[in-house]
């Protein structure tokens, strides 16, 4: 099965090639056949972006024996962050990042470079002198390794 992955793997990344703006987030493949890619955009990828990829992919595996289902999709609302790529398309929106020591940051994604995230939220806390409270712009900068979870909140 992992050869059958390697296998589409090489030519999916054949294909995205020549698309400037898709990648692949993830790819699946089951013993009973069944493959599944997730794409990307730097843009806004399109049903029929989806279709094209998925044309081309079965045109390239009509040979093989192995594989009876082929699926391609997009991450969607709410799936999963797993690429820094995505991460750059994303900012100005909500996320929500769970770090490996199990702490959870929600809040709008200010700035995404090649080392780390920068959340930016607002909180309402009690002022030091006197009654009342203040607003408090708070920011988080994450470091990709860090991260264990991160998703866009709708």
């Amino acid at each position: 099965m992992e050869d059958l992955a390697n296998h589409i793997k090489q030519i999916v990344d054949k294909i995205l090639k020549a698309e400037t703006d898709l990648y692949l987030v993830d790819l699946h493949t089951t013993n009973d056949g069944r493959v599944k890619l997730v794409l990307d955009s730097d843009g806004t990828l399109t049903l029929r972006d989806c279709e094209r990829i998925h044309r081309r992919l079965v045109t390239e595996l009509q040979r093989s024996q192995d594989i009876y289902s082929i699926e391609v999709t997009s991450a969607g609302l709410g799936s999963p962050l797993k690429l820094k790529r995505q991460y750059y398309k994303r900012i100005g929106s909500k996320l929500s990042v769970l770090t490996d020591e199990g702490k959870t940051f929600q809040g709008e994604l200010t700035n995404a470079n090649e080392e780390n995230i920068e959340l930016q939220w607002k909180t309402r806390e009690r002022k030091d002198i006197g009654k009342g409270k203040h607003t408090v712009i708070n920011r988080q900068s994450i470091n990709y390794n860090q991260i264990s979870k991160a998703k866009e909140l709708i």
